[in-house]
């Protein structure tokens, strides 16, 4: 059992890794997350209104400012992921 095990595993894992810094990667990656998500759910209603403003009754000034905002919400949310 050269090179295998738990006790392997652990000195691999102290030599690149300070055990005091792992909380930080669950910190970076709640925030990360939560920008992700919200990323995607913004991405629905810009759909959706591309979609509605394909036809021309449904083309008005209201649809255009909606999709405009959460373009560029989800736009910020991504960016704030990256």
């Amino acid at each position: 059992r050269n090179g295998t095990g738990p006790e392997f595993d652990a000195q691999v894992l102290s030599t690149y890794l300070n055990p005091r810094d792992c909380g930080e990667c669950a910190a970076v990656s709640g925030s990360m997350v939560s920008s992700l998500v919200m990323s995607l759910v913004s991405y629905l209603p810009t759909i959706f209104t591309d979609v509605l403003r394909m036809y021309p009754n449904y083309d008005v000034n209201c649809q255009k400012a909606f999709g405009m905002i959460v373009a560029i919400f989800g736009l910020l949310m991504a960016i704030n992921t990256w």
